[in-house]
């Protein structure tokens, strides 16, 4: 009997994770209107009560998983997009549930999740426009058609059940909107660290930021609301299982699913919702509305399938020269280069050049080529991918990384191909390269999810054999060395400008000095550091 392989199978594992997403946030606003039936509660105290059990389930689940400082790291290096995220999260929610309080379960879920995508490809079209990259001639056709669909859903006859049908179709157009703003932000804040530790960064932003308006608009609901053991259930079920699982199950299943394929899976939230609110509320929508459904469906459909991608130029055939970069990326939270953590691969650009490029649209894709040439003879493989903006399919830094690491690859420069596209180095880890944290806990999660493969554990195993897998302990613990606090002491202001650079610039230098290979590089950069920290500047920048 034939086997899938590991590549096929975690594909399939990730398609159903996106499904059940769809299911969960399809029973969400029934959920909502059951809860209401129940106690009388305003929509921002169930949204506030929601955001709240779900950040503490997401920080309780970092906190098992040892994952807590890189969770605090995302969020003191990037706060503002952090708290515009979290913020945004629970705004749309709260939108949503007073479409849902207003027009019903059906109309309110088909609108918001129609609308977002056609909003977000109207951001990447004018974004094009103004870069000069030219989009596919089928974008304002698809726009057409979610638009028309959108029409036909809003004059629907909504039946009894609607109480307020004009305000809630606007309160869902609004949701829809906000959810837009949210993803275009969460998608540049995605590369910030892993999507556990930045959903848990970002919830818990939301949960802060919107409790305390929740408790000085709504006091006496905050409290009613856990009077009983049927609202308790309510709002647990609401935290738990359709934002902390659901948000959990969605950016597990991305790691492997194709975009495409996931924005179709999705589509069972509304099939979910018009399904559980015929079943059990008895609402309907008309001929008019069901119409409408289709062709918002077929637009995101369309929009899944990636209009335009055929347009443009394709990666070259051809391999070319590539010059040298220099190992002097910032370093991100964690104590890794932004773009890379390899550091025993930055040179050899003859060798580079001749390699093999891929410019895969899916992290199956890329596993799938891993899973058969990772003990090619190849020094390694460019990995091309379009720039954002583009409206082409990428995968997110994630997937690419958690892949290599379990086939005992690692990857290293990040360079720019074109206005479109740029192309990362990705290779086997060789003996003596150091491991980040970072890379310790993704490994530790691939082991977890059973990801990691035969190749990918001889390279851990040789590395606790020889010492590099707790090198950096001390450094990205902010322990600082001997050498360097005799160095501190010995320039008169040194200590306390050391003192006064934040945990992030100093674990980057601390990483720095690490690094050093021989004693002499190594004394060097420690009487570098401590005169730039006597300046009150970063002697590695």
């Amino acid at each position: 009997m034939p086997t899938l392989s590991p590549a096929r199978v975690s594909a399939r594992v990730g398609f159903l994770q996106v499904c059940a997403a769809g299911v969960l946030w399809g029973t969400g606003g029934l959920a909502v209107q059951l809860l209401r039936e129940h106690a009388p509660l305003s929509v921002l105290t169930i949204s506030g009560y929601r955001t709240l059990v779900a950040a503490l389930v997401l920080v309780a689940a970092v906190a098992v998983g040892r994952g807590w400082s890189a969770t605090v790291s995302v969020a003191r290096e990037r706060p503002v997009a952090v708290i515009v995220v979290g913020v945004g999260t629970a705004a749309y929610q709260a939108l949503y549930f007073g479409a849902v309080v207003n027009v019903g379960v059906s109309v309110s879920t088909v609108v918001s999740l129609g609308l977002a995508p056609v909003v977000l490809t109207v951001a990447d079209a004018v974004r094009a426009r103004r870069s000069g990259i030219r989009q596919g001639a089928g974008h304002l056709g698809v726009v057409a058609i979610a638009i028309t669909g959108l029409a036909l859903v809003a004059t629907s006859d909504v039946g009894p059940a609607a109480p307020r049908p004009l305000l809630g179709i606007a309160l869902a157009i609004a949701s829809g909107s906000v959810y837009a703003g949210t993803v275009a932000m969460a998608g540049r804040l995605a590369q910030a660290g892993d999507p556990l530790h930045v959903t848990t960064a970002t919830t818990a932003a939301g949960a802060v930021v919107v409790l305390p308006l929740v408790v000085a608009v709504d006091p006496a609901g905050m409290v009613g609301a856990v009077t009983t053991v049927r609202g308790v259930a309510g709002l647990a079920y609401l935290g738990i299982f359709t934002m902390a699982l659901a948000y959990s199950l969605f950016n597990a299943g991305l790691r492997t699913t194709p975009g495409s394929t996931a924005a179709i899976a999705t589509l069972l939230e509304p099939v979910t919702a018009a399904v559980a609110a015929a079943l059990v509320l008895g609402e309907r929508l008309t001929v008019a509305g069901i119409a409408g459904t289709a062709l918002i469906l077929v637009a995101i459909g369309f929009l899944s399938a990636g209009d335009g991608q055929r347009s443009g130029p394709r990666p070259q055939a051809r391999s070319r020269r590539v010059r040298p970069q220099p190992d002097s990326r910032p370093v991100q939270a964690g104590g890794e280069p932004v773009g890379g953590s390899c550091y025993s691969c930055v040179m050899e650009p003859d060798r580079r050049a001749d390699a093999p490029r891929l410019h895969p649209e899916t992290a199956a894709e890329w596993e799938a080529w891993l899973a058969e040439h990772h003990d090619d003879p190849t020094p390694g493989c460019w990995v091309v991918q379009w720039r954002s903006g583009t409206g082409r399919p990428a995968i997110p830094y994630e997937p690419l990384i958690e892949a290599a690491l379990a086939y005992g690859w690692i990857d290293g420069t990040r360079i720019t191909v074109d206005t479109e596209r740029t192309e990362m180095w990705f290779t086997r880890r060789r003996a003596g390269s150091q491991w980040t944290r970072l890379s310790k806990e993704r490994v530790a999660r691939l082991e977890a999810a059973d990801r990691m493969t035969d190749a990918g554990r001889a390279v851990v195993e040789r590395a606790k054999a020889d010492g590099t897998w707790s090198l950096l302990d001390d450094a990205e613990n902010l322990v600082v060395p001997p050498d360097l606090s005799t160095a501190l002491d010995g320039v008169p202001g040194a200590r306390e400008g050391w003192d006064a650079f934040t945990p992030g610039v100093r674990r980057s230098l601390l990483i720095w000095i690490a690094h050093a290979k021989r004693p002499q590089t190594r004394s060097t950069r420690v009487a570098r550091t401590a005169a730039g920290a006597a300046m009150g500047e970063p002697a590695n920048r």
